[in-house]
């Protein structure tokens, strides 16, 4: 309501929560959006091409493809991996959707254990890293992200190799590796869908795109951790190593 008092030119929506507000009020206001795993969830068009007129943005839905890719460089006889799901969060089910698709074509199974509170998610977690299964890749889940500290305790008492979504789960979460998109390039993507908007450009005419750049963060700290040896490969192409020393300087967390 005060947007529409302001009288704004374009509005900058950074969340699913504000996205979902902003279709449903906002129907002529240039509205320009990142920070949603799935637009489509949140209303805003029923494909990337196909979406509400005013409405363009960038979509951040993990690389499920490339995480799968990765497991399976890391651990090549692995068959079972396992994440924890938080069945009242829609993106929570869509990314879980998302991981099983992605490491089926790679000859995974993904098996998931619910949560639904953070003490959930703390035996959840003790119950998927006590199973039948060689890893844990963690779905981006907003419950689990906050109880993370849960999840990577259990991973490394049972030496689970931890995969995550997001560069802050390995630097000062515990997690081995994160396949992640990058939020800061997601700032700029936005911003020039909004400079094309302010331009003259027809939101309706620009599709949705995914974040145009993803980084891959790695802990040898935490890989050790919960037992997993990092192949030289994935070293060699890593954006950052948590530790890694450059002219003197260690970068990252330790």
């Amino acid at each position: 309501e005060e947007v529409i008092a302001l009288a704004a030119d374009l509005v900058l929506v950074n969340s699913t929560v504000a996205l979902q507000a902003a279709v449903k009020r906002l129907t002529t206001l240039p509205v320009v959006f990142g920070n949603v795993a799935d637009p489509l969830l949140a209303g805003a068009g029923t494909s990337f091409s196909e979406h509400q007129r005013n409405v363009p943005g960038i979509a951040t839905a993990g690389d499920s493809t490339g995480m799968a890719r990765l497991v399976r460089e890391c651990l090549p006889r692995a068959r079972r991996v396992g994440s924890l799901v938080v069945p009242s969060e829609a993106n929570s089910v869509f990314n879980c959707d998302s991981l099983r698709a992605a490491l089926g074509e790679v000859g995974i199974e993904l098996v998931t254990v619910p949560g639904a509170t953070a003490a959930e998610v703390s035996d959840a977690a003790l119950a998927l890293s006590s199973g039948q299964v060689e890893a844990i890749c963690q779905a981006t889940a907003n419950l689990v992200d906050t109880s993370f500290a849960a999840v990577a305790q259990a991973a490394h008492k049972s030496k689970k190799p931890l995969f995550a979504f997001s560069t802050g789960l390995v630097e000062e979460g515990g997690a081995a590796i994160a396949v992640a998109r990058d939020y800061e390039q997601v700032g700029r993507d936005m911003a020039g869908l909004a400079v094309r908007v302010l331009g003259g450009e027809s939101p309706a005419t620009i599709p949705f795109s995914l974040a145009s750049r993803t980084v891959l963060v790695i802990s040898p700290g935490n890989a050790a951790a919960c037992g997993l040896e990092v192949p030289s490969a994935v070293l060699s192409r890593a954006d950052k190593v948590v530790g890694r020393s450059v002219d003197g300087f260690t970068v990252g967390f330790p």
